[in-house]
């Protein structure tokens, strides 16, 4: 006779039977790894007038945060629309399938520990936009699109989609009873601008595209008119440039500072009325200022520095002064369409070489002491900080026209002259020299007297 198992051993032993059955055996696979470049970040659009300025940093690791990146290439697509009021760009399949491929950078494959960066034939020669040949990951890039008729011409993405849309709203208003409605007459509004969107990203080895970058806009409007040619004077301490407004300048709606008339000393009109625009008002225009020398080597169209943050003031004080540099101003005016900006076409640069042709001071405090067969003077130190000594003057007479005493200048502030007559009488100044070439004299000091003995 058979004795059944206990309900314990009968799992237990189902327990063992499934742990050797699945001994050796494979588990589920595992989703491959895709390696993508990371998303470009911080990527900014910059639009001067007819060229647009396309910033950002190559990717220098993955989507999973290692690195180096595995990333061949970056390319830069661009589309020109006329979204609705309070709509955004979204970044879409359809969006990039309609957009336009601005540029492609090559990027150069990470080198090993030791190895050095070779050039290849033509490397290194600017691009047909600007960009100069391959690029490293982790460097900060550049792309130039020179805007043509056809980027201003905008396009609708999913447009058939959105036909089909328009299409049954239309049937469905005939379908339905037609009234007149009494309504308040609205003006028309002004149709939202036509805008250029830009965005960029990484592809892997394997074609794998990163993640997008954020979409950058630029307003597709008229840009507005530059200023003359700024006028430029500098002293030794600091540079002023001053410009007229062009007639184009976007004033403010209400400006507290508009005058009767075109006379500089006439009143103003006094503070603003207190009012509510019916409509929205543009911002008022501000200038922005450029030092464009040496912005013609190079590449074919460099990106110029601004010297300032934009401002309404026309005009713009450099105390960064390096005597022997040239300086080219050159001012633009920038207005904002909405949360966009736009510069106009730059003025013409103004420039000058920044030359010292600033005397120093005159010494002041000299005091002549005479003792056996010399005359010892002593005056007090000049604060110039380009200065190179002092130059030592000597006449017979009250009168005299002061001879100086040796060809190079002195530089303490003090001088011994030995070269006396026992019984005459000298009238002695001295003049600051700085390192100017050629050197610049300060006016000489008040003139002292000494009897030599």
């Amino acid at each position: 006779m058979t004795r059944p198992h206990s309900a314990g051993r009968a799992v237990a032993a189902w327990l063992l039977g499934a742990a050797v059955a699945g001994c050796g055996a494979k588990a589920p696979p595992l989703p491959p790894l895709i390696i993508a470049p990371e998303r470009i970040r911080s990527m900014e659009v910059t639009r001067l007038d007819g060229l647009v300025y396309v910033e950002f940093e190559v990717p220098s690791s993955n989507t999973a945060g290692d690195g180096p990146a595995d990333v061949v290439r970056v390319e830069v697509y661009a589309l020109t629309t006329r979204p609705a009021e309070g709509e955004e760009e979204e970044f879409s399949e359809d969006w990039l399938e309609a957009a336009t491929l601005v540029d492609t950078i090559v990027v150069r494959p990470p080198l090993l520990p030791g190895m050095e960066v070779e050039a290849a034939e033509g490397e290194g020669e600017p691009g047909a936009e600007g960009q100069a040949g391959p690029v490293s990951q982790g460097d900060e890039v550049t792309v130039v699109e020179r805007l043509g008729a056809e980027a201003f011409v905008p396009v609708t993405v999913g447009e058939e989609e959105e036909e089909d849309e328009e299409e049954d709203e239309e049937d469905a208003e005939d379908d339905e009873d037609a009234r007149p409605l009494l309504m308040p007459y609205v003006g028309p509004p002004f149709p939202p601008p036509v805008i250029r969107s830009y965005v960029a990203f990484g592809v892997s080895s394997r074609g794998r595209e990163g993640g997008p970058s954020s979409i950058e806009s630029i307003p597709l409007v008229d840009a507005p008119g530059p200023p003359g040619p700024p006028a430029v004077e500098y002293t030794a301490a600091s540079v002023r440039v001053t410009w007229e407004a062009p007639d184009t300048l976007r004033m403010p709606v209400q400006d507290p500072s508009y005058a009767v008339s075109d006379d500089p000393d006439a009143e103003p009109l006094g503070p603003p009325l207190s009012a509510t625009p019916i409509i929205e008002w543009g911002e008022p225009s501000r200038y922005v200022v450029y030092d464009v020398a040496g912005l013609g080597a190079g590449l074919p169209f460099p990106r110029p520095e601004r010297l300032r943050p934009p401002a309404r003031t026309a005009s713009y004080s450099d105390s960064d002064i390096t005597f022997g540099e040239t300086r080219c101003y050159a001012v633009r005016v920038l207005d904002a369409v909405g949360e966009l900006e736009i510069e106009g076409p730059e003025s013409p640069a103004t420039c000058v070489v920044l030359t010292d042709t600033f005397a120093p001071a005159a010494p002041t405090g000299m005091v002549a002491v005479a003792d056996d067969d010399a005359i010892s003077l002593v005056w007090n130190a000049n604060s110039e900080s380009d200065l190179a000594g002092y130059r030592i003057l000597r006449g017979t007479a009250p009168d005299a026209t002061l001879q100086p005493l040796g060809l190079e200048p002195v530089e303490r502030t003090t001088y011994r002259d030995a070269r006396v007559v026992p019984g005459q009488r000298y009238w002695y100044a001295v003049q600051a020299v700085d390192a100017a070439v050629p050197p610049n004299l300060s006016p000489p000091s008040q003139r002292i007297a000494e009897t030599a003995r």
